[in-house]
């Protein structure tokens, strides 16, 4: 075991370099250092960031003021997460405090709304750009897809075709994203985030496109169903509300919370939207019934450990965000933030 372990010392200036020189880039490691009262200098972060293979970091720390900055850098760009953290008072009296903080790589992440027309998937995508890191974090928005393929294609069913393509050749990009046993840098232009935006009905389609990300995915399936007691008519109105921004009759609404993306102003039809009003409720209609829901299920911190150390396929979750409550709708995208980014803490979900 003691060949396994390899011991520096350097000062706080040349630990970058001493990182990128001596680390070997062949095996997964994990790195234990001691910060000191006066914590890192970002040098040394992006050194260990810059390292494939350094799958964890054990942070020790006994002063907040400069754990929180050096912690920030650490999760810039979705490089680490937060899988674990303790504090310990050694120092009362003082305005010191002992800590230590466990950070792990962000694995890709396959971000998943399940939900029928209205249910606020798109909202969601667009509040989730606003709080992911941007370079690497991408809102998939199907009907933004279809309706640009639309324009240039003739056919509908050469249309919804070349949309599944472009959703699948996304997520291929990814297959060789963060792979425990690929140390590589990521592929140029893929994202380690994505949020495919979809009805996502039907559950052998959902497998199709965890399958297609590969393996050691983290995929979060997200309910986007009604939590409330009430009846069939009272949802469906709920939803058509939601909606009829979709129609030219409705193109000069002022926008909510729910309109339409940047790729599909206001004044456009939608490109699958029926223009009558009873053609769009018997189509929420007939959706809302084939919806197949995932079964929520939370990880354990174990399957996260197992996930990162003995490099499990992957893990996959589901949580649930009532459509018919609001402050449900407010919590989702910070949910899903604390289930990508500590994935550790999603029991407490």
């Amino acid at each position: 075991m003691e060949d396994k372990i390899s011991f520096w010392h350097r000062e706080k200036e040349q630990l970058g370099p001493c990182l990128l020189q001596n680390v070997p880039d062949d095996e997964p490691l994990l790195v234990v250092l001691t910060a000191g009262r006066g914590g890192l200098v970002p040098s040394a972060i992006e050194a260990l960031k810059a390292k494939r293979n350094i799958k964890m970091v054990v942070y020790i720390s006994c002063n907040v003021k400069t754990w929180i900055p050096n912690i920030e850098v650490f999760m810039n760009n979705a490089a680490f997460l937060i899988g674990n953290f303790r504090s310990f008072d050694f120092f009362p009296g003082t305005k010191y405090r002992m800590s230590y903080t466990l950070l792990q790589h962000v694995p890709k992440t396959l971000i998943l709304p399940v939900g029928p027309p209205g249910a606020g998937k798109s909202t969601i995508g667009r509040k989730l750009t606003q709080l992911f890191p941007a370079d690497s974090f991408i809102h998939l928005e199907r009907d933004c897809i279809f309706k640009q393929l639309r324009q240039t294609l003739n056919s509908l069913s050469a249309t919804k075709k070349a949309t599944h393509e472009q959703l699948c050749d996304t997520l291929k990009a990814m297959q060789s994203l963060f792979n425990p046993d690929n140390s590589k840098p990521q592929v140029t232009g893929s994202s380690k985030i994505v949020y495919l935006d979809s009805t996502n009905g039907n559950k052998s389609g959902r497998d199709f496109y965890i399958e297609t990300a590969g393996a050691h995915t983290h995929c979060i399936e997200v309910a986007m169903q009604a939590v409330k007691a009430q009846t069939s008519s009272e949802l469906l109105q709920l939803l058509f509300e939601r909606t009829k921004h979709r129609t030219v009759d409705n193109a000069t609404e002022p926008q909510t919370a729910s309109a339409p993306c940047t790729c599909m102003p206001d004044d456009t039809l939608h490109p699958s939207w029926p223009v009558e009003v009873a053609e769009q409720k018997k189509k929420i209609e007939t959706i809302l019934p084939t919806v197949e829901y995932p079964t929520p299920k939370a990880l354990t911190h174990a399957e996260v450990g197992d996930f990162f150390v003995e490099k499990q396929p992957g893990m996959q979750e589901a949580i649930v965000c009532g459509i018919d409550d609001d402050a449900s709708l407010v919590e989702l995208p910070w949910k899903l933030f604390i289930a990508t980014f500590c994935p550790s803490l999603t029991a407490l979900l």
